[in-house]
């Protein structure tokens, strides 16, 4: 998933778009002659520069108060569907915004064969101070293509990423039994709902990576290298949520954050390099005795991607390192925030509990086929990720010329498309504030229909996050399972406020109670 913000033209600049792709030469004296045809005819597109942007300098101060992913809705609400923005706090010159459906539709069908975004300059620049490879995340161009292309070939692929689905639910037995065990004995409220997910996760993803179970679970023998490894991430993504609404000065010296921002890569790069190492050599080993492996495993990332990607050692390595890194904070945090929704929701959880009990019975594995016959809580997932999208944006750089509400977007222009503030806005969702999840469902009704292009909270096209279906495949079996043994509730009086630590998170600790179904 991307992060807050995204690309900027002073790294990924127009002349290296247009260095890779075909480019239409536009001249000033056209841009002029477009101004000047829009003032007589609306079927005539208006020149960029006549794009609504809010002017003076406290417009930045926004950005640097206690709630930055509001801004965006504030701005709608001021300037419309689209508007030009900048962040020069963290090094952004001029971006647009826009929350129209139909306008990203428009950005996400003309991506063409490779999808341009900076996504994270802040990391790119680390890495390569740090003399560190970049992974499919960081990468823009045919060297992107040409990674992400066998990467898809396993992980976007239905049944082999199904094939996991057994170990899943062996991991989701060990979360039930954590829960239990964590959760106090006598309010059955389980504190910090988020910090055992990270285990889970972890867990989850290491598994379908490196092929074996880490013991991140084991809570009363929990490897320090798991724990270690956990402990990094968060402390990265606060390093980085820092010095991207700060001072940009605060990157040119030894501050805490960028201190912190380069020894935690640093520890996560090595951790992972560990497993990393370690699961090559097995299989090298493997290969050299001659040894095939057992009828019921599942192949695992780093052994198909070596035995039929064409990647090179270092690319699969690296690619590995980044899902290890990806799936842990987004999938914990995702299934923790659909349990609140779910939690403040009680009529909706008992019908969610209503269809997992018909649709599963009394069996205690989830298969992809249960999976397939439960509607009602993809759509929990769909609806709690409208409203608490992990990622608040997704970005785009255009690869071509088009126009975007009237508007004529040159190629090379940064896109931002809001994830977080279009599910909040009622021209875009019917009482937008509301968990329901009902909306979701195909009904008679096609003007009731959510929008297409609504809510992307994975992204779209060939840029879609790569690890979706296996996100996807982790949280349908834990929340059917979780739901089908506890009765899910928020005790707290207030509700839980959201805090941008460069991804969406509880502001305070989500304290949420387990009771189990008798």
């Amino acid at each position: 998933m991307a992060g807050f913000l995204g690309p900027r033209l002073s790294r990924l600049s127009l002349s290296s778009v247009k260095q890779h792709l075909p480019s239409r030469a536009v001249s000033s004296s056209s841009y002029i002659l477009s101004s000047k045809l829009s003032a007589a005819s609306p079927d005539i597109p208006r020149p960029f520069s006549e794009i609504p942007r809010k002017k003076g300098f406290l417009k930045y101060w926004d950005w640097l108060g206690p709630r930055p992913e509001n801004v965006t809705i504030k701005r709608f609400k001021e300037l419309g569907h689209i508007y030009r923005e900048s962040l020069p706090s963290s090094g952004f010159p001029e971006f647009v915004v826009v929350c129209d459906p139909e306008d990203i539709e428009k950005v996400i069908r003309a991506d063409g064969r490779w999808p341009l975004r900076d996504a994270m300059p802040l990391w790119s620049e680390l890495r390569e101070k740090l003399n560190l490879p970049k992974g499919l995340f960081l990468l823009n161009y045919e060297e992107w293509y040409n990674q992400r292309k066998p990467m898809s070939q396993f992980m976007m692929v239905p049944f082999k990423v199904q094939e996991h689905a057994p170990v899943f639910n062996e991991i989701t037995d060990d979360l039930i039994k954590a829960i239990r065990e964590q959760r106090h004995h006598d309010t059955r409220v389980l504190s910090d709902v988020p910090k055992l997910f990270f285990n889970w996760s972890f867990e989850s993803v290491a598994y379908f990576v490196l092929g074996k179970r880490l013991g991140a679970l084991d809570l009363d023998n929990v490897p320090k290298d798991c724990q270690e490894f956990i402990s990094a991430l968060q402390e990265f993504f606060a390093a980085t949520q820092d010095l991207l609404f700060s001072n940009p000065l605060k990157k040119l010296f030894p501050t805490k954050a960028l201190s912190s921002l380069k020894e935690t890569q640093i520890k996560i790069y090595q951790l992972s390099l560990n497993y990393i190492s370690d699961r090559i050599r097995e299989i090298k080993e493997r290969e050299e005795e001659g040894k095939e492996e057992p009828d019921d495993k599942r192949p695992d990332f780093m052994t198909y991607m070596i035995e039929n990607s064409g990647m090179t050692l270092e690319q699969i390595s690296v690619n590995a390192q980044d899902l290890l890194g990806a799936g842990v904070d987004t999938t914990s945090y995702t299934l923790a925030w659909c349990l609140y929704c779910l939690g403040t929701n009680p009529d909706v959880q008992d019908r969610l509990r209503e269809e997992v009990n018909r649709v599963v019975g009394d069996s205690t594995v989830i298969t992809p086929h249960h999976i397939h016959h439960l509607p009602y809580l993809r759509s929990c997932f769909k609806e709690s990720l409208r409203l608490y999208p992990i990622a608040a944006n997704n970005i785009r750089i255009l690869n071509k010329d088009i126009v975007l509400s009237g508007y004529e977007l040159p190629q090379g222009t940064t896109v931002l498309m809001p994830t977080y503030a279009m599910g909040r806005l009622p021209h875009v969702f019917n009482d937008p504030l509301s968990f329901k999840p009902e909306r979701w469902e195909k009904g008679d009704d096609p003007t009731q229909e959510v929008p297409r292009f609504a809510s992307l909270p994975f992204g779209s096209g060939p840029r879609m996050c790569v690890g979706r279906r296996v996100a996807e495949l982790e949280l349908h079996i834990a929340l059917a399972r979780i739901i089908g043994s506890f009765n899910v509730s928020y005790t707290e009086k207030t509700p839980m406020e959201i805090a941008l630590k460069f991804l969406l998170v509880p502001k305070t600790s989500l304290n949420l109670k387990f009771e189990d179904i008798k």
